[in-house]
Formats: C-alpha cells, sequence, structure tokens
C-alpha cells in the first residue's frame, strides 16, 4: 500500500470537526467503530504530527493512536 502524502498533508490542514469526520469515516470504512465524540485538540494535534509523518509511522503506532482515540483516552 501507498502513502498518498499530499491527502495526508491536506488532513492536516482541515479544522478539528473536519479531521474527526475523516478519521471516522476511513475507520469505519474498514470495520472499526469509532466515537462520536471528538476528541480533545491535544490529541488531534497528535494525530495531525503524526499524519505530517506519515512516511515514517509504524503500523504499531498508528494502530495505538487508532486504538486511544477510539477508547477516547488522554
Amino acid at each position: 500500500m501507498k502513502i498518498d502524502k499530499s491527502k495526508l498533508d491536506a488532513m492536516t490542514k482541515l479544522s478539528d470537526s473536519e479531521l474527526w469526520a475523516q478519521i471516522k469515516s476511513v475507520a469505519e470504512a474498514h470495520g472499526i467503530k469509532m466515537p462520536d465524540k471528538q476528541p480533545s485538540r491535544e490529541e488531534l494535534s497528535k494525530v495531525r504530527g503524526a499524519l505530517s509523518e506519515a512516511d515514517k509511522l509504524s503500523l504499531m503506532t498508528a494502530m495505538r493512536m487508532v486504538n486511544s482515540l477510539k477508547k477516547g483516552d488522554k
């Protein structure tokens, strides 16, 4: 699977609510149920940081982030 860096870069520029909607859409398209409640600004900032360095992001790190957002962990 090839990472489309331009699409990920575009996601980093979305508002918090738009970014959360995108995350939910992608996750749910792959069978992962995400909570309706939007994570904190700090959590979404971590996601933006990971997206901006997605070419260096490990699968394990990505899964930890998804699980954290899914559980609503802070």
